[in-house]
C-alpha cells in the first residue's frame, strides 16, 4: 500500500474493498490494531512475514486507517449503500432583518 495523502488512502482503500469480501477485511483490520497494540507496549509484532517494530507506528496506522475504510466501502457495497457521505457548507451572512 501506499504511504500518502488521504486521496492515497481513499485510492487504495477502494481498491482493497473490491479485492477482499467485508469479512476478510475486518479480519485483516483487527491484525493491524493487534499490531498497533503490540508496538505501543515496545514489543516487535511479526504479520505476514514482516517484523514490525516501533518504528512502523505511523505505517501501522496508515494500515489501519486504510482497512477502516475499507471496510466501509465494502460494507456499503454489499449492502446497496453508498459508499460515501458527501458534505455541504453553508454561511449565511447578514441577520434576520435582511432576508425579509
Amino acid at each position: 500500500m501506499s504511504t500518502g495523502t488521504g486521496d492515497t488512502l481513499e485510492r487504495d482503500a477502494a481498491i482493497l474493498a473490491t479485492a477482499f469480501t467485508p469479512q476478510e477485511l475486518r479480519a485483516t483490520l483487527a491484525q493491524w490494531k493487534e499490531a498497533d497494540a503490540a508496538v505501543a507496549s515496545s514489543q516487535s509484532y511479526t504479520l505476514a512475514g514482516r517484523a514490525l517494530t516501533r518504528a512502523d507506528a505511523a505505517q501501522i496506522l496508515r494500515n489501519i486507517l486504510t482497512y477502516a475504510r475499507a471496510c466501509v466501502l465494502a460494507e456499503a457495497t454489499a449492502s446497496g449503500q453508498p459508499a460515501g457521505s458527501r458534505f455541504v457548507t453553508a454561511r449565511f451572512t447578514g441577520g434576520l432583518a435582511d432576508h425579509g
